[in-house]
């Protein structure tokens, strides 16, 4: 492969309508961007030439040339590569367009220059970017406040409570929130029959509700959360004296 990097290029004007379009260029312009093609080539000039395969076919410049019609010109400057292959310049017609892709914006800098034209009253549409990008850049939109986690708030059971659970009794005693509380969850989601508070009547999600309205749901536990919250707590105290018959009092 020999190196290019040195040839000399001339620009040469030609007529668009000697041009001839590439039947094969897979990159598309849309009319929008054609019409910004052409205010930018009516304010700036025809700055970038017309890249041709030595015989006016078009490698890079689809876009542009067809815009210069439209901005109402007879010729364009152009360039012959002529000295590359027929296999390089089908390449080139991809890498001319794909190449371009792979930068990014620094989107600070792009503000701060966007905002000095404005004040400038410089025609910002006259960069390319339409209004509502223009916007986004000038006027970004503050960062969103960060969600504030549920906290856990109260437990639900109480010292006293007594825990109703098919033939099962459960006593709260002073430190066993935090095991009446898995006790009653896993309860709820490992068996049809919810467990219920003895004095009320009402179910361990309606005392929830009431007591610990930060928490949405019933606590969802596997039965080894369960464990790791009896072991962290302690064991309740028993009363097998209390339990009803058939039954359990722990």
């Amino acid at each position: 492969m020999s190196d290019k990097s040195d040839i000399r290029l001339q620009v040469v004007y030609r007529p668009i309508d000697e041009l001839i379009p590439y039947s094969r260029n897979s990159r598309t312009h849309s009319p929008a961007q054609l019409r910004k093609l052409a205010e930018a080539i009516k304010r700036y000039g025809f700055t970038n030439p017309v890249l041709l395969d030595g015989k006016n076919g078009i490698l890079a410049g689809h876009g542009r040339t067809a815009a210069a019609k439209e901005a109402g010109l007879n010729k364009v400057p152009t360039i012959d590569l002529g000295h590359l292959s027929n296999e390089e310049q089908r390449a080139y017609i991809i890498a001319d367009n794909k190449l371009s892709d792979e930068s990014s914006w620094n989107d600070d800098m792009l503000a701060l220059e966007l905002s000095e034209l404005k004040s400038l009253d410089f025609d910002l549409s006259l960069t390319g970017f339409d209004d509502q990008e223009i916007k986004s850049l000038l006027e970004p939109e503050p960062p969103k406040a960060e969600e504030p986690k549920p906290t856990p708030g109260a437990p639900v059971s109480q010292p006293g409570d007594v825990w109703v659970m098919g033939s099962h009794r459960l006593e709260v005693g002073e430190s066993d929130h935090a095991v009446a509380d898995a006790i009653c969850g896993l309860w709820h989601s490992h068996l049809d029959s919810p467990a219920v508070l003895e004095a009320t009547g009402q179910t361990f999600a309606e005392v929830m509700t009431e007591r610990n309205p930060s928490a949405p749901v019933v606590p969802k536990l596997t039965r080894a959360k369960a464990r790791d919250a009896l072991a962290k707590a302690g064991k309740p105290r028993a009363k097998k004296d209390d339990a009803p018959k058939g039954g359990t009092y722990h």
